[in-house]
């Protein structure tokens, strides 16, 4: 039997690198790219519907003011060949006058076309109030009503913040007791929601809930007034802040 010796290569000569041990990876996440619910979308078209209705509307009148003044010109200009002098003056003091009108108009159309640029919107306050007491309990436990002269624009999310934490700070104040209700009016240029129970108040009342409601009502702009009853009763008052332009 032949033996043969083993010829062993140096590693430190050698051309040959051994491949590197494997890195360790950590699990790899995916994230799906976030998605607006449903009812985010549809608030957004009911945003844009409103904004579309309260610009429709100064778009319609300055057309139609328009109008009026083409033809008061094409009269004027049929005039000027027979018409006297006071005459002629008369007619073009007409056009001015709907000049003015177009004015106000479009001093309405840039007021809320700012208000929009802000994130402001045209506001239903008496329907977003049942939207809020519907999605608070069964409908006859919060009654709403009242009106307001003109529209009010504000964000219409944090408002409603308000409403549910003012709502709940008033069960609270009652004990859960008794049959809440919401009350919208005006009070000279001061929108105004009064919140209140046909429950007694109670003495005891968590601080948290009273801090967290007026925080909301601080990001609104508008502040917290006693009702009719006074501070010991279980109701309040929302004062919104004038809308200027």
């Amino acid at each position: 039997m032949t033996k043969k010796t083993l010829a062993v290569q140096d590693s430190s000569t050698s051309k040959y690198v051994l491949p590197a041990a494997p890195r360790v990876v950590g699990e790899i996440v995916v994230v799906p790219p976030a998605r607006l619910p449903l009812s985010e979308l549809r608030r957004g078209g009911e945003v844009a519907r409103a904004l579309g209705d309260c610009f429709l509307t100064h778009a319609e009148c300055l057309q139609h003011f328009l109008a009026e003044i083409r033809t008061r010109l094409v009269s004027l200009d049929s005039a000027l060949a027979e018409d006297s002098r006071a005459q002629l003056r008369g007619a073009l003091h007409d056009v001015l006058s709907v000049l003015e009108w177009c004015d106000a108009v479009q001093s309405e159309l840039q007021q809320d076309c700012g208000r929009a640029a802000a994130r402001a919107e045209p506001i239903d306050v008496v329907d977003l109030c049942r939207l809020v007491a519907a999605s608070s309990g069964p409908a006859d436990l919060v009654q709403v009503s009242g009106q307001l002269p003109t529209t009010w624009w504000g964000e219409a999310r944090t408002l409603a913040k308000a409403l549910e934490l003012g709502l709940a700070l008033v069960a609270e104040r009652a004990g859960g007791s008794g049959c809440r209700f919401v009350e919208v009016y005006a009070e000279a240029t001061h929108p105004r929601i009064r919140i209140a129970s046909s429950g007694d108040p109670q003495e005891e009342v968590d601080r948290d809930a009273v801090r967290r409601f007026r925080q909301a009502v601080a990001q609104v702009g508008a502040r917290v007034l006693p009702d009719a009853i006074g501070p010991g009763g279980s109701g309040l008052v929302i004062e919104l802040p004038v809308v200027r332009g």
